[in-house]
C-alpha cells in the first residue's frame, strides 16, 4: 500500500495495490475525497489567454416561460387589446393569448448603457384607461419604466 500526503504532511487516501482507495478519516477541513482529488487536479501547463471583452452578440428572446408570483401580488393585468402584461426577471412580458406571442420591454440588451432594467421588476402597474404599464425593479439603483 502507499498513501498520499498533503504539503502539511497529514495521510489523507490511502491506495490499494487493485487501484482501489480506502478513504481515511482527516484532520482539519479537508475531507477525504477533497484530499484524493488534490492529487487529480493539475494546472494547464500553457492556459489560454483571459478574454475579458464582452461578446458582440445581440440577443431577442423567442419566448419566456413563467412567471413571478412567489414575493409580489397584483402584478397581472388584461391591457385595452385583452393582451396579458406580466413580469418575469428583468422583463415586463405583454402575452396575446389568441396568438400565444409574447412582446417584452424592460430587459437591458448586452453592452447598452441606458434605463432598461437590469435587476429583477418586483411590480407592475396599469393605467385606468389599460394603455400604459409601468415597472419596477429591485436593487441598489431601482429603475421604473413605462411602456404604452
Amino acid at each position: 500500500m502507499e498513501s498520499a500526503e498533503s504539503s502539511t504532511g497529514v495521510r489523507k487516501a490511502t491506495r490499494k495495490a487493485d487501484d482501489d482507495f480506502e478513504a481515511e478519516e482527516v484532520k482539519g477541513e479537508e475531507t477525504a475525497v477533497a484530499a484524493f482529488n488534490e492529487a487529480l487536479i493539475v494546472a494547464p501547463s500553457a492556459p489560454p489567454k483571459l478574454n475579458t471583452n464582452a461578446p458582440k452578440v445581440n440577443y431577442q428572446p423567442h419566448y419566456v416561460y413563467g412567471y413571478r408570483g412567489y414575493d409580489s401580488r397584483e402584478n397581472l393585468f388584461f391591457t385595452q387589446e385583452a393582451k396579458i402584461a406580466y413580469p418575469l426577471a428583468a422583463l415586463g412580458i405583454v402575452l396575446d393569448p389568441k396568438s400565444n406571442k409574447q412582446s417584452f420591454f424592460g430587459g437591458k440588451p448586452l453592452g447598452k448603457t441606458n434605463n432598461q432594467h437590469d435587476d429583477d421588476i418586483l411590480c407592475l402597474a396599469i393605467s385606468h384607461d389599460r394603455k400604459v404599464i409601468a415597472t419596477g425593479q429591485t436593487g441598489v439603483k431601482p429603475k421604473r419604466q413605462a411602456k404604452e
